[in-house]
């Protein structure tokens, strides 16, 4: 699949929203997922490359709130 740089320039914007998004409230997928399927890919590989993106975001995420999860490990765990 061929984009072109208007497509590149949307994804690239839409990812940077989304990520900024989940690292605050979450919810950056409901940006990035229909980005993706704008610029043309099919919804079941826009789903996985949407949350293939948004893993990384996720760590830094915890890792930037760290403090404030800081003795949540047990709370979080429990079955």
């Amino acid at each position: 699949m061929d984009l072109d740089v208007w497509a590149i320039v949307l994804l690239a914007v839409a990812g940077f929203v989304a990520g900024a998004l989940n690292a605050a409230a979450g919810g950056g997928s409901l940006i990035s997922f229909p980005a993706l399927i704008l610029v043309g890919y099919p919804s079941l590989t826009a789903n996985v490359t949407n949350n293939v993106a948004v893993a990384p975001g996720y760590v830094t995420g915890a890792t930037g709130y760290r403090r404030e999860l800081r003795g949540q490990g047990d709370v979080s765990f429990r079955w």
